[in-house]
């Protein structure tokens, strides 16, 4: 560890080491809001493709500047072969790493397994870079701390996708910008800690590689590369968020002018409801609190969900912020929510105008529509059970048949509203008089 501090603040020039450091985050923020697009299943080989490139040149970036920032007693430059290797396998290996995590997403194995792949991309980076490395003698490595930077990279990588896909709380996306950036700054200070220089005589070819000033212009290259990525994945979300909006305002407008309520609940707690349902329950303010734990109280419980997990209708009695009850029907699908998480959408129709209706109407075929008294279907129904009773119990009733005399004449000299209206006057005392065991109906009419 020692040896690694020493190299850090005695080998390297600290303001280089820091623009690599901040190259390191940029570029590891850019890769991972490409990464984000390329999760959501459109385009995904040209977003890989540009993912693999982003973190690739970013990693890439980040060495060569730590390289830059390495000062030695002897002259150096880079073998143009080696040096490029190094980049082309960064990016198709980490590529490899990045497709095999995002090809089942929320799948903890796959995610440890493409983030080790993505760290042992940048190990290869790293050491194929130094492989490309010229000067007057050789290199000697520390193999514990090669190990060392080995385990680091491949460790956090794993964590760092694993975090990125598999954890979909909005605090880990600064963790995974961290993890990313640690595994490449761990890998490489590390790794150059356990460089040793052996100076000896000029190897051939040690003058002819590129030199600080070109591999310096290579750097600002990539950094330009993953400012162009960055650019356009910018451009790319914001067009795409734009257009999410305009599409989720679109639901909204579908979903509150549909007549039936809408509730997305999750976890028994209400997320979201269209106008129809904040009007039918009477909630003022959806603000998390509104539980449907309370709505099947009074009705079998696991024979309702039963039936409406299978996807039938069910008629229930539900409650409406004030207290009181109103008849439904229910039905439920389920429903993925924003954050990923599964949750339940309820389509809930009000039957309170139908049931009244069907009730008048009910109530309409047994009933004279004039006075409200039985009709002539319902007072034989009642005189039959009537007759039962008094057959079985051996009791007597009374049948009393009340006819108005003249009434044809007040209807032709007064009118039907006259007569309607004395109908309704006789009724109304002949009501009075009687008990509440006595049935009075019209025969007529």
């Amino acid at each position: 560890m020692l040896r690694v501090l020493g190299c850090l603040t005695i080998n390297h020039y600290l303001p280089l080491v820091l623009l690599a450091a901040a190259v390191c985050v940029f570029g590891m923020a850019a890769s991972l809001a490409v990464c984000g697009r390329a999760a959501r299943g459109e385009h995904t080989r040209l977003w890989l493709a540009l993912l693999a490139v982003c973190i690739g040149s970013t990693v890439w970036a980040t060495h060569f500047l730590a390289m830059l920032a390495y000062e030695a007693s002897v002259p150096m430059t880079y073998e143009p072969g080696l040096t490029f290797a190094s980049y082309l396998l960064g990016v198709i290996i980490m590529g490899i790493g990045f497709a095999i995590c995002l090809s089942r997403q929320d799948n903890a194995t796959r995610a440890a397994l493409g983030g080790a792949i993505v760290g042992a991309g940048v190990t290869i980076l790293h050491y194929v870079g130094m492989a490309a490395l010229r000067f007057p003698g050789q290199l000697r490595y520390d193999m514990d701390l090669v190990i060392a930077s080995v385990v680091f990279s491949l460790g956090l990588g794993a964590a760092a996708l694993y975090a990125a896909t598999c954890m979909k709380r909005p605090p880990l996306r600064p963790a995974t910008i961290a993890l990313l950036v640690a595994m490449t700054v761990v890998l490489h200070f590390t790794a150059m800690g356990a460089v040793q220089l052996d100076i000896g005589p000029l190897v051939d070819g040690s003058a002819n590689g590129i030199s600080r000033s070109v591999l310096a212009i290579a750097v600002t290259l990539a950094a330009c590369t993953l400012v162009f990525i960055s650019i356009v994945g910018a451009i790319v979300d914001q067009r795409i968020s734009c257009r999410l909006a305009a599409e989720a305002e679109r639901f909204r407008t579908l979903a509150d002018g549909a007549m039936e309520g809408l509730v997305v609940h999750c976890d028994k707690f209400v997320v979201d409801a269209n106008a129809s349902a904040r009007r039918i329950f009477g909630f003022a303010e959806l603000d998390g609190t509104q539980s449907i734990e309370h709505w099947f109280e009074g009705h079998d419980a696991h024979e309702t969900h039963r039936r409406l997990a299978q996807g039938q209708p069910v008629e229930i009695s539900l409650p409406r912020a004030d207290g009181s009850r109103f008849p439904a029907e229910m039905c439920r699908r389920d429903i993925k929510l924003s954050d990923g998480s599964s949750g339940e959408l309820l389509a809930i129709r009000d039957l309170t105008r139908r049931k009244e209706s069907e009730a008048r109407a009910a109530h309409l075929a047994l009933h004279d529509p004039l006075t409200d008294l039985p009709n002539r279907r319902l007072f034989m129904e009642l005189a039959s059970k009537a007759i039962s009773h008094a057959q079985r119990a051996k009791e007597q009733f009374a049948l009393l048949s009340v006819d108005l005399d003249g009434f044809k004449l007040v209807n032709d000299m007064h009118g039907h509203a006259a007569g309607d209206e004395l109908l309704k006057i006789v009724v109304s005392r002949i009501s009075a008089t009687l008990r509440t065991s006595d049935v009075f109906a019209r025969f007529g009419g």
